[in-house]
């Protein structure tokens, strides 16, 4: 169920549009006239907006007299109404809408209770010419009978929460509930077209979604780099923030997105000739998390990075064209490496510091066992009583980078757990 209010002046217009004696209105069969309030029944629309005038002559100076109101519950479960349960809905929805006392984020008043049950309205019946989608359509006085001015602040939301409280009185679905679910339809239309696309371009991306039916608009800098984008399907609006579980669909990182969906069409080559560069001190997975830090934990021993443990590495020592400085903490040590950015933009997305109440420990250790300064524990395995260990971690050659990211992402997530964080969210 979705409600709408907005303060207007042209009040005349609005009320013979509502009764069908505007030229405007193209089907006036298909208005019912549900009821007046504090009116006579039978006026007409002249009549009805005289009396209006008349009742708020002495507040000359307000030229929005008139508020004017749309509710629009889904058709589904209206479809046995009659003309008297459109009636109910109208009283308990302008009741609660009485009811609504808004405040700022900093608790200030804004609007206090209205009395709109105490001001004349004209409530009409409408059913769509195409779908034959009915919904109510009001012209309600803001002067009361006995001569207060309701006050016309926040009045959209005002119509709004007082929608979401009737529709789950009468076990509808909200307004929230539509947009949420409409969200999870857009975010898997652009998922899908994200996998179908054979490369990443940001024209066939938009190209794609309109003929989803979408509007796409990108927003880019001065450089031509889009920055955001926002998808538009009637009357609704969606951001690419709201798209996608962790931000995967922001301008920022659908790229990224579309490599993890195509590892086999991503050029990222790893380095096999550089040396094994061993820290002083290395670490198993039997640690423990000091602040960002890692540390070992009770009784396990500590392990120095060997070159048995992997089988294609990249020290990440030296920095080259693309790549990002990172600090690794260990043992109260920090080391600094330089991965590439695609890598540093995965971890921040895969570990998002609004989502992830432990993101910091999470970043550190997976971009730890990603450069091999720390290896987890994993199985291992010996015969006849020997202590050879073979222990098997470490990039294979046949994963590419932000295949091996991924797998020392999901190793530390395993180690440490991925807390959600909690709170106020807009």
């Amino acid at each position: 169920m979705i409600a709408k209010a907005k303060a207007i002046s042209h009040g005349i217009n609005a009320i013979r549009y509502m009764s069908g004696e505007s030229e405007h209105k193209k089907h006036p069969e298909k208005i019912y006239h549900v009821c007046n309030q504090n009116l006579d029944a039978d006026m007409d629309a002249l009549g009805i907006w005289m009396m209006m005038n008349l009742i708020s002559a002495s507040r000359m100076d307000v030229k929005n007299n008139v508020i004017r109101i749309e509710i629009s519950p889904s058709a589904e479960h209206t479809k046995d109404f009659s003309l008297s349960d459109w009636k109910k809905l109208w009283n308990d929805f302008i009741e609660e809408f009485d009811k609504q006392v808004i405040y700022d984020k900093k608790g200030k008043l804004v609007s206090d209770k209205t009395y709109l049950g105490c001001s004349m309205a004209t409530v009409w019946l409408h059913k769509d010419s195409g779908s034959g989608t009915p919904h109510l359509h009001a012209a309600v006085s803001r002067m009361t009978e006995w001569g207060q001015m309701n006050n016309d602040h926040a009045i959209h939301l005002r119509a709004q929460r007082a929608a979401e409280i009737i529709a789950r009185r009468y076990g509808w679905t909200t307004a929230c509930e539509i947009r949420d679910n409409n969200l999870r339809k857009v975010s898997e239309d652009c998922m899908d077209i994200v996998r179908l696309m054979p490369h990443w371009s940001w024209d066939e991306y938009a190209y794609l979604l309109k003929r989803k039916g979408y509007d796409v608009r990108l927003r880019r800098d001065k450089e031509g780099i889009v920055r955001g984008y926002v998808l538009a399907k009637g009357n609704a609006k969606y951001k690419a923030s709201e798209l996608g579980c962790g931000r995967k669909l922001t301008a920022k990182n659908i790229e990224t997105t579309w490599k993890l969906l195509h590892p086999q069409m991503r050029n990222v080559s790893a380095s096999m000739n550089n040396p094994v560069q061993k820290p002083q001190k290395g670490i198993s997975a039997g640690f423990k998390v000091d602040g960002s830090g890692i540390g070992a934990a009770g009784n396990t021993t500590a392990k120095f990075v060997d070159d048995t443990y992997s089988r294609a590495f990249n020290s990440y020592t030296e920095r080259v064209p693309g790549t990002s400085r990172v600090s690794i903490n260990i043992d109260g040590d920090v080391y600094e490496r330089f991965i590439p950015k695609e890598i540093e933009d995965y971890f921040d997305m895969e570990f998002d510091f609004r989502s992830v109440a432990n993101w910091k420990m999470l970043t550190n250790l997976a971009t730890a066992y990603f450069t091999m300064l720390a290896t987890p524990n994993v199985s291992v395995s010996g015969g006849g009583g020997s202590t050879g260990n073979d222990q098997k971690w470490g990039r294979d050659p046949r994963e590419d980078e932000m295949e091996w990211a991924h797998r020392c992402a999901q190793a530390a997530i395993a180690a440490l757990g991925k807390r959600a964080r909690y709170g106020r969210r807009r």
